[in-house]
Formats: C-alpha cells, structure tokens, sequence
C-alpha cells in the first residue's frame, strides 16, 4: 500500500479496507462482491463505474504509478486475466515469504 501511495499521482488512490464500516457499504450497495470475512482480492474501483478484481485491479493500479513502476503497466498489460489471475494467486499465497525475502534484501543492502 504505502509503495502504490508513495509512487502514484497525487490523490488518485483511497485505500479502504474490505473489513471497514465504509468497504462493508460498498460491498451491500453492490458496488464490489467481495466476501468481507475472506478477502482473497483487490478490488479497483474507478469513479464509482467499473471495478477491476485481482490481476486486472493491479494492472490498473500500475496504469496510475509513476515511472519506473508505470512501465509494470505496459508489461503486465500483455499478459491475458486468465494467466494474470493465477500469477496473483500465486504471489498472494506466497506473500509471506516474498515481504520476508525483500525485507532481508533491504537489511543487507
């Protein structure tokens, strides 16, 4: 969260989360379906129209980086949803491990 904050334009992103009063809303008034208790995903919501899940929801957020991490964007853009959902499966059940790995990479440098 703090990366896509600290490297996406000014304003465009409001995180809230699934487990809010607010994200509760959204989910009852049919704006996402996402099952609260197991979150599994991101959700995009963009301007109250269209909400992207998953692999296309990181897609969007990259879409709305700045450089370097908008050319993400312009890769990731390539790679049809289906396979896109399984890579973000993939690195969600491995999430752990990776932070653990970047963190121990960040100390040694």
């Amino acid at each position: 969260m703090r990366l896509v904050l600290k490297n996406s334009r000014e304003g465009m992103f409001t995180f809230i989360p699934i487990e809010s009063e607010e994200g509760k809303a959204l989910i009852k008034e049919g704006s996402l379906s996402i099952n609260p208790e197991h979150p599994d995903s991101i959700a995009v919501l963009v301007s109250d129209e269209k909400v992207y899940y998953k692999w296309q929801g990181g897609v969007e957020i990259a879409r709305h980086t700045t450089f370097p991490f908008r050319l993400v964007y312009f890769v990731a853009m390539m790679v049809p949803s289906f396979l896109g959902d399984r890579i973000y499966d993939c690195i969600g059940r491995h999430r752990a491990l990776l932070c653990r790995l970047v963190r121990c990479r960040q100390r040694q440098s």
